[in-house]
């Protein structure tokens, strides 16, 4: 089992920060707890726990409930970590088909010596029908070894 500090840094390569991870780890233990109580358990302030707090819900890990009539805070469960991720890989996923666009772009109106690209692998397949769909190019010709061998020398 992982010790806390191992967790703690997970959930900053996350991109929690350190009162973040102070502040949802405490409200694992704790379950539903008054900002001052969060407050006095992290030794940091009340209103910076508020603020703390707001944070982690917009990221879905932080929930408010009424209790009594009394606000109470309580973090959700560590599975909604899942969702950080998810949204962390379509922002990337997405920075990737922009990055391409661009690349095709920049190569289609800077390169005046047009070269020969290789493209190994189911990911070089992926990444060629990605540029492919964005080229300007006139002519691609594509050699697949598979379709026709290309003989060594001895």
């Amino acid at each position: 089992m992982p010790s806390e500090s191992q967790i703690e840094m997970e959930l900053r390569k996350l991109g929690l920060n350190e009162k973040e991870v102070k502040v949802y780890l405490r409200g694992l233990e704790l379950g539903p707890a008054s900002a001052k109580e969060i407050s006095d358990v992290v030794k940091i302030p009340r209103a910076t726990v508020y603020e703390i707090i707001k944070s982690l819900k917009e990221k879905g890990l932080f929930s408010e409930i009424k209790v009594k009539k009394k606000r109470k805070f309580v973090a959700n469960s560590p599975r909604e970590i899942l969702g950080i991720l998810r949204i962390k890989k379509r922002e990337i996923e997405e920075k990737e088909r922009e990055f391409l666009r661009i690349i095709a772009a920049l190569e289609a109106k800077y390169l005046k010596e047009k070269g020969l690209r290789v493209f190994k692998g189911k990911k070089g397949i992926e990444t060629f029908l990605e540029i492919l769909s964005f080229t300007r190019e006139p002519e691609i010709i594509i050699v697949n070894q598979n379709l026709l061998p290309i003989p060594e020398k001895k």
